[in-house]
């Protein structure tokens, strides 16, 4: 329904009662849609920085960088309360270019899923913050694969540790590194080799901090905190890279 736009973001409506315009954020323009200002194969502009409300295959070329300079894309919004028009973005912490993604106050993951399964070294950068003891923040690489240890991460977990960071292997298992929480920007590494006996090899920092040998591929990258409310607004990543 028209009168539901109110809740979205960044949509047109057109309607038979209002021929040659278009509804968009709440009114309606002498205007039509443009389709040239999204790419539906990949994501959003930077004029349509807000997700879609649903996951899509986003083929990307490699290597690949995403710095999140004011568009979520190839990402899409996979958890979320509330939060469309929110903020995703800001310009007091980054590590490099104008803007980077923070977990605002709705608290949400970010998702990216590639087609094929990839054998290949994920970068990410995170923002820590020693004053939120009990945030919830992580990256996580998933493969589809019917095996407790198809899911691998690194970040930070409150509920394990409040002073170090954790590694998550399997959807349940998190546990405490011996690497200490410092505030600032981290640079977190999962190097994935589809060789037998060689796995995810996992770095903070450059310090390895864990390895998974059975985790050889994944498809599926994730960014933020799941966990709705636990102190992690403030917390982000910037310049992701698959290589």
């Amino acid at each position: 329904r028209a009168e539901d736009e109110s809740i979205f973001s960044n949509n047109f409506w057109e309607s038979p009662d209002h021929p040659g315009k278009a509804l968009f954020n709440g009114r309606w323009r002498e205007a039509s849609f443009d389709v040239s200002k999204v790419d539906m194969n990949i994501g959003l502009t930077s004029e349509y920085r807000f997700p879609y409300p649903k996951e899509a295959i986003r083929p990307i070329k490699l290597p690949f960088h995403c710095g999140f300079e004011g568009t979520l894309s190839p990402f899409f919004l996979y958890r979320y309360n509330n939060g469309l028009r929110e903020e995703f973005f800001t310009q007091s912490n980054v590590h490099s270019g104008r803007t980077a993604l923070m977990v605002d106050k709705d608290v949400f993951v970010i998702r990216y899923r590639h087609p094929q399964l990839l054998s290949k070294k994920v970068t990410v950068w995170m923002y820590d913050d020693l004053s939120k003891p009990n945030a919830a923040c992580m990256a996580i690489l998933r493969c589809p694969a019917a095996i407790a240890t198809a899911v691998v991460g690194m970040g930070v977990d409150g509920s394990v540790s409040s002073d170090m960071y954790v590694l998550q292997q399997g959807n349940g298992r998190v546990f405490p590194t011996a690497l200490k929480r410092t505030s600032g920007w981290h640079k977190l590494v999962f190097d994935v080799k589809a060789e037998k006996g060689q796995g995810c090899t996992m770095s903070i920092d450059g310090q390895v901090v864990g390895k998974v040998y059975t985790l050889r591929s994944f498809n599926i990258i994730e960014l933020g905190d799941a966990g709705f409310g636990s102190d992690s607004q403030g917390l982000g990543f910037d310049d992701l890279s698959i290589e």
